[in-house]
């Protein structure tokens, strides 16, 4: 699991140090390593915020924003979703990826259908 201090470091725990603490090295917090009251949601927001930083890294790939509109969608962001959405619609295919755009604008235009 993924625990976040309040200064933004983010911090790895496996199962086994589940109910311990640690100490943030950036600002000296003290993080109780808890197990979220509900596991599901809290694991769809950990994969929500990799594919955030994913889209930083790769504005222009149309998978990566057709997943993330997925996700806004599973977690009731669906203004965020559909922005996404309109952004890889809008986009402008590279050549080298034209198969892997054609799949996520297809699918993208479904959400648009069967979401919105």
């Amino acid at each position: 699991m993924i625990f976040n201090c309040k200064c933004g470091e983010e911090y790895y725990a496996e199962d086994q140090h589940i109910g311990g603490k640690i100490k943030c090295f950036t600002c000296d917090e003290i993080i109780l390593l808890e197990k979220p009251e509900n596991l599901e949601e809290y694991e769809k927001l950990q994969e929500l915020k990799k594919l955030e930083k994913a889209v930083e890294l790769e504005k222009e790939n149309s998978f990566i924003r057709l997943h993330l509109a997925e996700a806004y969608l599973a977690v009731n962001r669906d203004a965020e979703a559909k922005k996404q959405i309109d952004y890889l619609l809008q986009m402008k295919p590279n050549p080298d990826y034209l198969p892997e755009y054609k799949e996520s604008t297809e699918k993208a235009k479904e959400l648009l259908k069967t979401k919105f």
